[in-house]
């Protein structure tokens, strides 16, 4: 059995429960978890539960890319757009931390050879990479925001930088 759990934030949960609970197990259960998160000593993880239902697996989106982007729209189930693009920028973020340790390398070897051309392909790399979280706000679709990456497109000539 599969039921949805509705935060104060607007954010849902989905939660597989064995066949044959009664409410009355999931609403003490629910009380139990709540009472756990608000004595928890992280903040962040203290979501007051505001309601349940039992619902069906395919009430819930399939694709669990922007899962913490869920959130309850009338019952149902969709993703936040802004949410999800807050998942983006911090996706890339991570993923730009070898790529921008590996350019950093590339501007000072540049600037060691006095070599101008690459120093400037390096720079380039720099503010491509450093200009990577905005381009999330650009997207209007889900499907635009999971192609966003911080690898250097191929189609865009081949990056003289490499990651070891």
């Amino acid at each position: 059995m599969m039921i949805q759990l509705n935060f104060t934030t607007g954010q849902v949960a989905k939660v597989v429960v064995p066949d044959g609970v009664d409410d009355e197990y999931i609403e003490t259960a629910i009380a139990k978890m709540t009472e756990s998160w608000a004595l928890s000593s992280v903040e962040s993880a203290w979501l007051p539960v505001v309601s349940w239902a039992q619902v069906d697996n395919n009430h819930f989106p399939a694709d669990y890319s922007f899962r913490n982007a869920w959130v309850n729209d009338n019952g149902a189930v969709a993703v936040d757009l802004p949410k999800a693009k807050e998942i983006t920028k911090d996706r890339l973020r991570r993923e730009r931390v070898a790529l921008f340790a590996a350019n950093d390398i590339a501007i000072n070897d540049a600037l060691l050879a006095k070599d101008d051309a690459a120093q400037a392909l390096a720079i380039a790399e720099r503010d491509r990479l450093r200009d990577l979280p905005a381009l999330a706000d650009a997207a209007t679709t889900l499907e635009e925001l999971k192609e966003l990456t911080a690898e250097k497109d191929p189609a865009d000539g081949e990056s003289e930088i490499s990651v070891p």
